[in-house]
């Protein structure tokens, strides 16, 4: 009697062991990500991609409509943009690989709430996206941070926002004057990083260089203390000559840690001198002009900002630490083509790391394993010396 009821409980965990585990492997692969429908190495013609087109630059958005996770709409957003038969682009993901899209033949192209929507060209109902000639990288096109890099027989009005920039009204805050009093930091050099949000392409040149914004400022100072917060709490720096400023609480959240580094954050909500729209979710360090006879940047932001002022910066024998700008420091800022650095997280600042528990993103508590193997453990023990009994 004893010998069938253990039978009957190894049976029972053994079932109830493929139900956890099946139910701990579906939990794993609920979050599956987009990807495009596999296509087929072909012969047909790559695009054109000679001329960048006034798409270059422009990060699209991808959409499935069904169960599968494969694309069937891919959105450029980007207005007052007219289109020929048979135009096409080249889409570039985050690892390089790039694939091309071409009118009436992987795609059809058409134009919805004002901006450019791309469907299959199959004619099937949520037809999956095919990408064409997919090249460099790992030969796999990727959904995400999708990049045009080319695009041929697509017009678009002067008027239409530049690629992956904000929109103008917070672009451009209108330029202030330079101060005064230019501050004890004056003469100092601060250096631009791209740590908090890595990677964040907000444009590419006809040459294909990236260009990475900036969303971290650090400057190395001694004896200095702050003195203001808020409004009052600038540094106004140079980029190739052209001034501008960053404000805490504006576009910047600055602090002064222990060692003396005064760090300067992107934040994600942008302040009250950018009238429009304030979200900023890559954190990008968005300049306040200074000087409006001066106020047009170059291309992508640099590395390195030689500093004209500050306020709300003070203290006895505060200065900027000469020699603090090496090698390394410019190399790991994601300027213009200048790459990622292979872990980014070893260059944010201290506190700028968060300190909260991370989520629990699924999976089965420690806890719960531990009483399953004890529980597995002890019927499989019960179960041998009972089937030992028996045969004596």
């Amino acid at each position: 009697m004893q010998s069938k009821f253990l039978i009957s409980l190894a049976v029972a965990v053994f079932v109830s062991t493929l139900v956890f585990a099946f139910g701990a492997g579906a939990q794993e692969t609920g979050d599956d990500p987009l990807v495009f429908a596999e296509g087929e190495k072909s012969d047909q013609a790559q695009v054109n991609a000679q001329q960048p087109g006034p798409l270059s630059g422009t990060r699209v958005e991808t959409l499935s409509t069904d169960s599968d996770l494969e694309v069937e709409i891919i959105t450029i957003p980007r207005t007052n943009c007219t289109f020929e038969e048979g135009a096409s682009f080249i889409l570039e993901d985050e690892d390089g690989t790039q694939a091309d899209f071409i009118d009436d033949v992987n795609v059809q192209i058409s134009e919805v709430d004002g901006m450019l929507e791309v469907v299959s060209s199959d004619t099937t109902q949520d037809a999956n996206i095919v990408p064409l000639n997919e090249r460099g990288g790992d030969d796999i096109l990727d959904t995400g941070g999708l990049v045009i890099v080319t695009s041929t027989d697509i017009e678009c009005e002067a008027s239409t926002p530049p690629p992956n920039s904000p929109p103008p009204s917070s672009a451009s805050p209108t330029p202030e004057p330079q101060d005064k009093d230019k501050g004890p930091l004056a003469g100092g050099t601060a250096i631009g990083k791209d740590v908090l949000v890595p990677g964040d392409i907000i444009d590419i040149l006809p040459d294909g260089t990236r260009v990475v914004g900036i969303d971290q400022i650090v400057i190395q100072t001694k004896d200095c203390e702050l003195t203001a917060k808020g409004d009052d709490l600038t540094i106004t720096m140079s980029d190739r000559g052209v001034p501008f400023r960053v404000r805490d609480g504006d576009n910047v959240d600055i602090t002064l840690q222990a060692d003396g580094t005064l760090v300067s954050n992107g934040r994600r909500t942008l302040g009250d001198s950018f009238p429009g729209t304030k979200d900023n979710p890559d954190r990008l360090i968005i300049p306040i002009p200074v000087d409006p006879e001066n106020d047009q940047f170059a291309e992508g932001p640099n590395n390195t900002f030689p500093i004209i002022s500050s306020t709300g910066v003070g203290g006895d024998g505060c200065r900027v630490v000469d020699n603090a700008t090496d090698a390394n420091n410019a190399n790991d800022n994601g300027s213009i083509d200048s790459g990622n650095n292979a872990n980014p997280e070893d260059d944010v600042i201290d506190d700028t790391i968060v300190d909260e528990p991370l989520p629990d993103t699924g999976g089965a508590p420690l806890l719960v394993i531990a009483a399953w193997a004890l529980f597995l453990g002890g019927g499989g023990f019960l179960f041998v010396r009972s089937m030992t009994r028996r045969n004596r």
